[in-house]
């Protein structure tokens, strides 16, 4: 017994696992941050009630289809940076930067009108709640104008993890996030003479947060002459339509697998809005749960893009699949770990919601569901994410992910949840089944190699 023990611990001693922890480790705190951000949020706002819980869950909808968007243009973004990183193409980088920030900004124009124009017509795709209603479209109206801000942070954010410089993004995560929680504290509840805005409290403290995080991002770029992505206004703007052009071939499939995706993710909460106020709160608060423990899942799969990007950029394609099998290794390993450790806390986390202990209950079982589907979420997420968009195998990734969500994933949510009715823990597991399907084609994938494309 002692020898397969001791051959599986070599294993995972490969410079390739020590060179991806080096990168995920502070992604993954990066992105523990900013779940914890919208956790803080949750959990206070929590306290109120669940009305409450649900109009910020969606209100969060249209800055989540947002986000989806912006980490659309900044993978693309990524892959491009770490293969002229590769090759140290500083020009080129900065060209990329300039462009990517350009397209976040143009994206957060529409977001920002729909969210100011009509929040009520938004909020009620979602719920017939009146109060929910009222209650979501507030939220929405103040938290419309940090869409900007964050265009900025999001694509800057992805730029520093593709040279490597992962640690950049964690620093002003912690900055937004420590500054979120005590504005919530003081906006929700009227501390230290502000009114107790309650829901309003949540996006002003929301919007704040983001502009400063904005700010402090710039600044700690900017201020490191050596930083590869701090180019001036002409560095970052003097791209070719030949660049552009390359650039959107390689970008469309991302974004649009990003949007398809994000749109998935909102039918699934329309269907669960339409089941009722208790099953779309009982699904945000195992949300905000599930997310604190999906982060290690990111950064490591943003690692394996990083370093694919890395070594096709340099010409060695065979170790860039050599590494890549590696890697599906360790994302299952991580996968299994992960779900016994958030099994072993279903119960737990949910009890510091204020909300009825079915309700609770309710969250607890969509939490060991997600907990039994990690191996197979982990898999996918690091061939998706990490090997196959590090690889430039955009295409390939976008019509899986899409297939996945909308072929099995919607269509499983809406005949269980609203057909046959089913309880919402229940449509959790129907829909989850999606991750089993994604698995088979990108198992395939890597295996054939087809997924090696040098974009320099």
């Amino acid at each position: 017994m002692k020898q397969p023990y001791r051959n599986l611990i070599n294993q995972f001693r490969d410079p390739v696992y020590s060179g991806l922890f080096k990168i995920a480790a502070p992604v993954a705190l990066h992105n523990l941050v900013i779940s914890s951000l919208s956790f803080v949020d949750t959990f206070m706002i929590g306290q109120l009630g669940e009305v409450e819980i649900a109009a910020v869950g969606i209100g969060n909808q249209l800055f989540f289809l947002y986000t989806l968007l912006l980490f659309g243009i900044g993978s693309s973004c990524g892959v491009f940076i770490s293969q002229f990183w590769g090759r140290k193409n500083i020009e080129k980088i900065r060209e990329t930067t300039g462009l990517s920030i350009i397209l976040g900004l143009a994206a957060s124009l529409p977001f920002g009108a729909l969210s100011l124009l009509i929040p009520e017509k938004i909020v009620g795709i979602f719920s017939t709640d009146a109060d929910v209603i009222a209650l979501g479209a507030d939220y929405l109206k103040v938290v419309a104008v940090s869409y900007l801000f964050t265009a900025v942070t999001i694509t800057m954010a992805q730029v520093q993890r593709s040279l490597e410089r992962a640690r950049l993004p964690l620093y002003v995560s912690l900055v937004s996030l420590g500054l979120n929680t005590i504005l919530n504290y003081l906006f929700i509840f009227g501390k230290a003479g502000f009114p107790a805005w309650g829901v309003k409290g949540v996006a002003l403290a929301t919007a704040v947060s983001r502009l400063v995080e904005c700010i402090v991002m710039l600044l700690l770029v900017y201020t490191n002459k050596n930083n590869p992505a701090a180019g001036s206004l002409r560095e970052m703007t003097r791209f070719t339509r030949a660049f552009i052009k390359k650039f959107l071939i390689t970008a469309s499939p991302v974004i649009i697998n990003e949007i398809f995706w994000a749109l998935g993710m909102t039918v699934f909460k329309i269907v669960y809005g339409r089941m009722g106020t208790s099953s779309l709160a009982a699904v945000n608060i195992a949300e905000a749960v599930m997310n604190l423990m999906f982060v290690a899942l990111i950064g490591s799969a943003t690692g394996a893009a990083i370093l694919t990007g890395k070594k096709i950029g340099e010409g060695d394609y065979k170790t860039a699949e050599r590494n890549g099998r590696k890697i599906v290794k360790l994302a299952i390993a991580e996968g299994v770990i992960i779900g016994i450790i958030t099994l072993a806390l279903s119960g737990i986390l949910p009890s510091g919601f204020n909300v009825s202990d079915g309700l609770k209950g309710e969250a607890a079982k969509i939490i060991i569901i997600f907990s039994l589907f990690l191996p197979f979420k982990s898999f996918n997420i690091h061939t998706i994410v990490g090997i196959f968009r590090g690889g430039g195998d955009t295409l390939y990734a976008a019509l899986v992910e899409i297939f996945g969500v909308w072929g099995v994933g919607v269509t499983l949510a809406f005949f269980t949840g609203l057909y046959l009715g089913l309880p919402v823990y229940l449509v959790y597991l129907f829909v989850s089944l999606e991750e089993v399907v994604k698995s088979v084609f990108t198992a395939a994938r890597v295996i054939s190699g087809k997924w090696v494309h040098d974009l320099t």
